[in-house]
């Protein structure tokens, strides 16, 4: 299970449907230097996938660009 399933799965259990979530993505992926543009793109789909289920509404919070050293 990955974190974003884990938390829709503990949302779910608590039948509570938010009005609004705050989602953000991608800060610790782009340490990872295999990974490419798609499947990135991949995994925000498939992380708002797992969450519209108890989000009526997602705001995403951008992520600012963490240079690699």
């Amino acid at each position: 299970n990955t974190t974003q399933e884990s938390l829709s799965r503990f949302l779910q259990d608590r039948k509570d449907i938010y009005s609004l979530c705050f989602v953000n993505s991608g800060i610790h992926d782009q340490r990872i230097r295999e990974l490419s543009t798609e499947s990135y793109i991949s995994n925000v789909k498939e992380y708002l996938e797992v969450i519209t289920p108890v989000c009526l509404n997602i705001f995403w919070i951008q992520t600012t660009y963490q240079s690699l050293k």
